[in-house]
């Protein structure tokens, strides 16, 4: 029987592992009805041989770094409905590429300035990226609104592809929020502008939605200009690229996917996501599909993502190592999509978006006496961001339920895969402003709030964001300025902490041990390999060692053999590891947080026993929970 178990773990070890590993493969598929011919951006984790060249009837431009190991690329493609195909770069051969100048007249070009609410959008800078130019451009409306937005177009194209970013958030202004009392709606001289969910019309905010300070709709939008259509393949390509769920009112239309482009081959720095036994992607994305486009321009509650209420307990959908995995199989192309409008919504709408008055995002060194909790001006900050006193009852309400990102569940993994896979201005915006989160959010000044800790999470989920942000942000001076925040908190907080123990909390809590001390097993297991990891990286190595005592600890004393040859894991309980009425050993947290001490003990004692047998045991269980919380054991 173990035997058995034991070649079949291996095998799907190999074949996870292997996975979406091959160099240079940009993946294709159009899942639209209508045909496209055009370029196509995505963005690629290893340099293609050319900085421009061609592989067969494709031709490719490679364009700016956007992150650590990340790369734009933008392909000229053409795809009949429902087709696909992949491209190797390593095969490609060189081929110059001299792009076209811009419009002597660009206003004349497009038919008039882009507008919002009838306001003109200022040009903030346009650049040459690629094979194309990306224009960014800030308006504001009302007292609150501004709209910062990214535009990509491709000389001699009717189309252009744009992200906009609608956030409430003016300091100059006592306002906690904004209605629109009208339609909000974006405009390009005479282009149709398709936005997902709400049609042809531009549409980014319905009359009478609210928006509370900081928070904000995030949105992408495809644009056509009659004036500049050549061909059928014009109004093909734009309507293969707007996103859209079928109007049952229209006979025959149907949901339209868009077009698909993945060239990233590792997710992780280890591998790929761990996905359950017998994961499909399609399946996927057809069942969350038509939820997450009409989820956008609403609040509250969604299908995929971290919760609105960033502080919740219990699972959320996006802990911890699996979003974005859904796409990297071989039938999940289109599912990265829906990864990326589900992540662009969530953390659009978390009330931490802030903005200057220019509508400029937040300047740190411009707010010295700023301190954030939950993404907000803290109660015993000095600077309140123009705003007065409000209970957090009542703000809350004006959110629709929305937080901002609570210490002891800062989840951004789906943000991070959305922006990893996808090239894509506003993702990277809204990692920014997470970034800028943090920087006012976990402090080392001795004896503030926010420089302590009261759990063991809250230090795995600081050091899982940090690697995100790390490997993520283009702004690369902003990231490293996170990471010497994170070594200085680790060295100046954690290391100290854990000075001759092996627990990172002892709990007095009667949910963990009615009798006395205890540990919350679960959160110390994932805390340890999460900063483990992340300091194996990123330094400090002086939390490597504290790691690995609580990894050993939470190993040997809360994973239990049963009679049956399992082992099964406790999630809390007494120190010793015993159980009681209230704290069971139980299979359902096999695949919740503990399995986290199982992968560090095998990074540094890769033959442990234990360990292994674990490890095996996790990789052959079925079901849609299992291997979340998994990391592939790969090397970077």
């Amino acid at each position: 029987m173990f035997n058995q178990l034991y070649a079949r773990a291996i095998l799907l070890i190999c074949a996870l592992f292997c996975a979406g590993l091959h160099a240079q493969v940009v993946r294709f598929a159009n899942h639209s009805s209508a045909p496209f011919s055009t370029w196509k951006r995505t963005q690629v984790d290893q340099l293609p041989p050319h900085a421009a060249g061609r592989v067969g009837d494709v031709r490719y431009v490679v364009g700016k770094q956007t992150g650590i190991d990340t790369w734009a690329v933008d392909l000229r493609v053409t795809l009949a409905p429902g087709a696909s195909f992949d491209v190797d770069l390593a095969q490609s051969v060189a081929e110059p590429f001299q792009i076209a100048s811009l419009p002597a007249d660009p206003l004349a070009h497009f038919g008039g300035p882009m507008t919002l609410a009838g306001n003109a959008a200022a040009l903030v800078g346009i650049e040459q990226d690629g094979a194309g130019y990306v224009a960014t451009l800030r308006a504001r409306c009302g007292r609150m609104l501004c709209l910062n937005t990214a535009v990509l177009w491709y000389p001699g194209e009717a189309i252009a592809h744009g992200e906009a970013a609608l956030v409430a958030s003016n300091p100059s202004v006592p306002d906690w929020s904004e209605t629109a009392p009208v339609d909000v709606r974006l405009a390009w001289g005479d282009a149709f502008i398709w936005v997902p969910g709400a049609g042809i019309g531009g549409r980014l905010l319905a009359a009478g939605q609210t928006l509370a300070s900081g928070q904000g709709v995030v949105l992408p939008f495809t644009m056509l200009w009659m004036r500049h259509v050549r061909s059928f393949w014009d109004v093909s390509s734009a309507v293969a690229a707007a996103l859209h769920v079928a109007d049952p009112r229209v006979p025959g239309d149907r949901d339209n996917w868009g077009s698909s482009a993945v060239g990233i081959r590792k997710l992780l720095p280890e591998g790929n996501p761990l996905m359950p036994i017998g994961f499909s992607g399609r399946q996927w994305t057809e069942r969350h599909w038509r939820a997450t486009v009409q989820s956008l321009h609403r609040r509250g509650e969604a299908l995929l993502g971290p919760a609105p209420l960033s502080g919740q307990t219990g699972e959320q959908e996006t802990q911890t190592y699996h979003p974005g995995g859904e796409c990297m199989g071989p039938d999940g192309l289109g599912a990265e999509v829906v990864r990326w409008l589900a992540a662009m919504r969530t953390h659009g709408l978390r009330p931490c978006n802030h903005l200057e008055v220019d509508g400029w995002p937040l300047l740190i060194d411009k707010h010295p006496n700023l301190i954030l909790w939950d993404g907000r001006p803290y109660g015993s900050s000095p600077d309140k961001l123009g705003k007065p006193p409000i209970e957090d009852k009542q703000f809350l309400a004006l959110t629709g339920g929305h937080s901002g990102p609570d210490v002891q569940h800062c989840i951004l993994s789906d943000l991070a895969a959305a922006d990893r896979l996808m090239w894509s201005p506003m993702a990277d915006w809204l990692l920014e402003r997470q970034a800028t989160v943090y920087l006012l959010q976990r402090t080392t000044t001795p004896g503030w709030g926010t420089t302590g800790f009261d759990s063991a999470r809250e230090w795995g989920w600081e050091a899982a964001s940090v690697l995100d942000l790390w490997r993520g942000l283009r702004d690369r001076a902003l990231a490293e300025r996170v990471v010497a925040r994170f070594r200085a908190r680790i060295l100046q907080v954690f290391v100290p902490a854990m000075q001759g123990k092996d627990l990172i909390m002892v709990k007095f809590d009667n949910r963990v041990n009615p009798l006395g001390a205890g540990a919350q097993w679960w959160g110390e297991s994932f805390a340890a390999a999460s900063v483990w990891r992340t300091c194996s990286i990123l330094g400090p190595v002086q939390a490597l060692a504290p790691c690995e005592r609580v990894a050993a600890k939470v190993l040997a004393t809360a994973w239990h053999l049963d009679p049956d040859g399992r082992y099964r894991a406790q999630a809390q309980g007494p120190l010793d590891g015993s159980s009681n009425a209230d704290n069971l050993p139980t299979h359902g947290f096999n695949h919740y947080g503990m399995p986290g001490c199982v992968w560090l003990t095998l990074k540094v004692q890769p033959g442990h026993p234990k360990a292994r047998a674990i490890w095996l045991q996790l990789m052959a269980a079925p079901g849609e929970t299992a291997r979340r919380w998994m990391l592939p054991l790969g090397g970077g």
